[in-house]
């Protein structure tokens, strides 16, 4: 067989070629920590790579949106739990009221409860980075205050928030409603049930307690008598306001139970993003030490091409003649 003078030198230099891009591919692998890069390298572990890719990335973003229904979930547990203190503070102060007290004593306490009126009101438009929380996707604030006079806002509505935590549609409210009743009749909108309005119950908190704050007033302002006043709180104004005290402690417990369930959600997905993750390691992660010890020898064969190579092209026609 015939061998030219360039058959040599052309196999060396295929030879390194390869040499160099076993090279490139075995620093690029201890480099990355990664086996597959491009479906080049191994085009059905690419294909399943994909596929586990997007898995994760669908398990994160629940996880994701998880954490962000939680935290707001925590502001709305300590919402209504701040409501349902104030208004245990209301029921006990309403609770004492009798015949015993004079005007001064009766004025006292009405000022009180003007004061928890007040909280009332400000947890109810409380607001998360700008935003109110409790009026709805309208995102007004449910209560409109001027002076001691208050009325529902005709701009909010009844629809909350809700969060895609699940593969399968499952979604869960992650938003509360203040409600809104019709107060003073000045409210022309349709009155729906909240934290502070249930129709079912005939609860109806803030009215509750402008009529309990006013009549503990009337006996100072002369419009009643100290017996009329504690009769009128003992029966109609303190019933009013423990069934305000229920409504809070009724939403306390559906914040928790969310918050419950969004715990075990997240622990749910923490665990299945890190499954997801060890998936795709093993299918896209390098052995390291194989890596390394590949690009080592790799090294070596192409030093020793590059030699001997060198030592074969330097003979001449007269070396062979000798």
């Amino acid at each position: 067989m015939r061998v030219t003078s360039n058959s040599f030198p052309s196999t060396l230099t295929a030879q390194l070629q390869d040499l160099q891009q076993k090279q490139i591919k075995y620093q690029q692998q201890s480099a990355t920590g990664l086996r597959i890069t491009q479906s080049s390298d191994d085009p059905l572990d690419f294909q399943r790579a994909q596929v586990r890719q997007t898995q994760l990335s669908a398990n994160q973003s629940y996880l994701d949106t998880t954490a962000d229904a939680q935290t707001l979930c925590e502001y709305n547990h300590q919402a209504m739990s701040d409501l349902q203190t104030a208004l245990s503070r209301a029921s006990e102060i309403a609770t004492k009221v009798n015949a015993t007290y004079d005007a001064n004593d009766l004025l006292a306490m009405s000022k009180d409860i003007d004061g928890i009126l007040k909280q009332v009101v400000l947890i109810a438009n409380r607001q998360k980075d700008g935003a109110n929380l409790f009026g709805g996707t309208s995102g007004n604030q449910p209560i409109q205050a001027s002076g001691t006079t208050y009325d529902f806002n005709g701009s909010t509505n009844s629809s909350v928030t809700s969060a895609q935590i699940a593969a399968g549609g499952t979604a869960l409210n992650t938003g509360l409603v203040a409600g809104r009743s019709p107060l003073n009749n000045s409210t022309s909108a349709a009155a729906y049930d909240g934290f502070l309005y249930d129709s079912g119950t005939s609860t109806d908190t803030i009215n509750s307690l402008i009529q309990l704050r006013d009549t503990l007033a009337a006996a100072n302002a002369g419009t009643q008598t100290i017996s009329q006043v504690a009769t009128a709180v003992q029966n109609t104004w303190l019933p009013g306001v423990n069934k305000a005290v229920d409504l809070a402690s009724r939403y306390v417990g559906v914040t928790a139970a969310s918050l419950e369930s969004l715990s075990l959600n997240k622990t749910a997905l923490t665990n299945q993003v890190k499954v997801d993750k060890e998936n795709m390691s093993a299918v896209t992660n390098v052995n390291l030490a194989e890596a390394l010890t590949n690009l080592q020898q790799t090294q070596t064969n192409y030093e020793a091409a590059l030699q001997a190579g060198a030592k074969i092209l330097t003979l001449s026609l007269m070396d062979y003649l000798k």
